[in-house]
Order: C-alpha cells, then sequence, then structure tokens
C-alpha cells in the first residue's frame, strides 16, 4: 500500500463520513478497511489540489470509490481528471459508483451531486435506494435459518449467487463470512436463500446481500434470513445499518421488516472513455 494511496482513501473516507452523517470516530476502521481490500487492487488516483478522487480498475471497468472535493465547483474537473487517467490505464468506461467491498457508495445522489457526471457526458445505467435501517428489535427466527458456519457451505452459496446473480455477491458473501455474518436457508437440502452483514464497511453497519433461489421465492425464506442478519446486526450493537442497491420494487420488503430511518436515491452513471 502506497503512502500515497493511504491519504487518498482516507480523504474519500472522510468526505463520505461527512456527507452520511456518520460518527467521525469511525474514520480510522474504515479507512483501514477500505485500504486493506485495496492492497491488491489496481487503482486510478487523483489529488491535485482540488480534491481527492479514488476508483478502481476491474477489467476494462472502473468504479469510482469517492470523490473529495474541496469546493463544490471541483467535482466537475475531479471527475474529468478521473476519466483521464482511467483511459490511460486501459478503462473503456468510468461507472460512478463503487463494486463489492470497494465501494463507500452505490452511485451518485439524485439531484446537485449529478452535476459532475453529466458534464462528462455519462449515461444512466441504472437508478435505486440506499436505505437506512434500525435493526433493534428484529426478532431471530426461532427456525429454517442457521448461521453458515463452514467455509465449504460459504462456498456453495457464493457459487449459487454467482452463478444466478453476481460476482460482487458472492464476493460480498466470503467477506460477510469470514466476520461470521452470514445466515442462510435450506429447503431439500439445498441453500435457496441467504442474507449478511458487514460484508464492506463493517463498522459503519452495512447490510447484504440478500437472495432467494428464483424456484424458492413466494415462500418466505427471504423475509428470514433477512430478519436474521438484522438481528445478528443489532445484536452488535449497530443501531443503524444501510441497504444498498435496493430496487424500488423491494423497498416494500424491507419497510415490513425494520423501521427505515431515511432513504437516499443513487443514480449509476457510466462514462465512456474510448477515444479520450
Amino acid at each position: 500500500m502506497s503512502e500515497s494511496l493511504e491519504v487518498v482513501a482516507r480523504s474519500v473516507v472522510r468526505r463520505w463520513i461527512d456527507e452520511e452523517g456518520l460518527d467521525r470516530g469511525l474514520l480510522d476502521a474504515v479507512a483501514d478497511e477500505l485500504c486493506a481490500a485495496l492492497g491488491g487492487a489496481t487503482t486510478v488516483m487523483v489529488d491535485d489540489g482540488t480534491g481527492a478522487a479514488l476508483a478502481v480498475l476491474d477489467g476494462s471497468r472502473a468504479w469510482c470509490v469517492g470523490l473529495d472535493a474541496r469546493e463544490s465547483d471541483n467535482e466537475t474537473a475531479l471527475v474529468a481528471t478521473l476519466c483521464a487517467r482511467a483511459a490511460q490505464r486501459g478503462a473503456s468506461r468510468l461507472l460512478s459508483g463503487g463494486p463489492a467491498r470497494w465501494y463507500l457508495r452505490s452511485g451518485v445522489s439524485s439531484g446537485e451531486r449529478e452535476r459532475a457526471w453529466v458534464a462528462a457526458h455519462a449515461r444512466v445505467i441504472a437508478t435505486h435506494w440506499d436505505l437506512w435501517v434500525d435493526p433493534r428489535g428484529v426478532a431471530m427466527p426461532a427456525h429454517d435459518v442457521e448461521p453458515v458456519a463452514s467455509r465449504a457451505d460459504c462456498e456453495q452459496i457464493a457459487s449459487w449467487l454467482e452463478a444466478e446473480f453476481s460476482v460482487a455477491w458472492a464476493h460480498e458473501v466470503r467477506w460477510a463470512f469470514a466476520r461470521g455474518a452470514v445466515f442462510a436457508a435450506r429447503d431439500a437440502g439445498e441453500w435457496v436463500a441467504v442474507a449478511a452483514h458487514s460484508g464492506h464497511c463493517a463498522a459503519a453497519g452495512t447490510f447484504g446481500p440478500l437472495a432467494t433461489r428464483e424456484r424458492a421465492r413466494g415462500r418466505g425464506h427471504g423475509a428470514r434470513v433477512a430478519r436474521a442478519a438484522l438481528a445478528s446486526a443489532a445484536e452488535r450493537g449497530f443501531a443503524r445499518v444501510c441497504v444498498p442497491w435496493v430496487d424500488r420494487e423491494v423497498v416494500r420488503l424491507y419497510e415490513g421488516l425494520a423501521r427505515v430511518e431515511a432513504r437516499a436515491e443513487r443514480v449509476l452513471y457510466a462514462v465512456d472513455l474510448l477515444g479520450r
């Protein structure tokens, strides 16, 4: 880990904590976790006096981990510089959110914060919600859900997540497993639903992923594993957890599980970098 990368990582984490209204005492823990995750990654950094920006390269894509603009007008310059440097490193597009383990935000806040990405001629890939829920009072299910205790079981779950959902979810479950924070349900001996917490930014309180096999939906498996993960987060002292990347049609599910304290609409932008 280079000293310059650590400086930029701490800068964007500090900005994220301030903008999200989190306890500033979380800075060291979250920054250390992010730096550890970035240790084996290819990164693109900007620290040009107007602010700092950080992205991670994943194949041909670059994912923006965070920005720390000294002034609001500096964000446009930071995004433009990040695009140029990502293109120099071989990326064909830059996305406004970060992938599993490396992201602080799942996208750009809808509204004023979008200007820098619009100025970079970005296109909208998706819109979704980040929710903040209070897990206290959520009861651990009495049956049909179990903590995932063996690495072999974790790998079985990660394999079907990768096949049916995404590689990012598989990775996030593996990282949550290392913290004893994965809960799953079986049907006829097969894992059919899983929920986890603390798969990234663990010190700040995070939830996800939540997934149910298509053939097993409509039986309450997803709600039960979600309750187990939320109850576990509450047992570890979290009064507030962030649930990122929530599709609009799924918001009601979380409203039925726990008290939703706040929500933010996020926009995932992509800037095409070819030809820059």
